[in-house]
């Protein structure tokens, strides 16, 4: 089975297998109007779920939740997915800057936000919804 990318239900947070604060984050950022947001699914797998949000005509600021079981199996799958979704942003889109916020403590994901091309830019203090301290990652196109 290929892999597979939908749009976005609601219904999909109940499928995938993360952080409750994840799943909140995505039902939240979901009501924003300027927030997109797709699922990836391999087969009857979910495998995450991807957001990107309009700033301003030139700035994107992305989200991705992964389902912390099957990332595992298909992570390659997923890393896939993503950057074939980045690049469509990147080629089609007037975006010319692409950002991600991710938590200090969070290695996995700063390693992985490297792996898509994003460099360290800053550090905003205390910026998450808990209060931690969070690493500003940025692509150009």
């Amino acid at each position: 089975m290929t892999d597979a990318i939908f749009s976005f239900s609601q219904n999909h947070v109940n499928l995938i297998n993360a952080p409750d604060d994840s799943k909140a984050a995505i039902l939240t950022n979901h009501s924003i109007k300027e927030f997109i947001f797709v699922t990836v699914f391999k087969g009857a797998n979910i495998l995450g779920i991807l957001g990107c949000r309009y700033l301003n005509a030139r700035v994107c600021e992305l989200m991705a939740v992964p389902d912390v079981l099957n990332i595992r199996k298909y992570n390659k799958t997923f890393h896939k997915a993503v950057l074939g979704m980045l690049k469509k942003l990147i080629d089609k889109s007037s975006f010319r800057r692409f950002q991600l916020l991710v938590d200090v403590d969070f290695n996995e994901g700063q390693r992985w936000a490297r792996g898509l091309g994003f460099e360290y830019e800053a550090t905003l203090k205390k910026y998450s919804e808990k209060g931690k301290d969070q690493f500003v990652y940025v692509r150009f196109k």
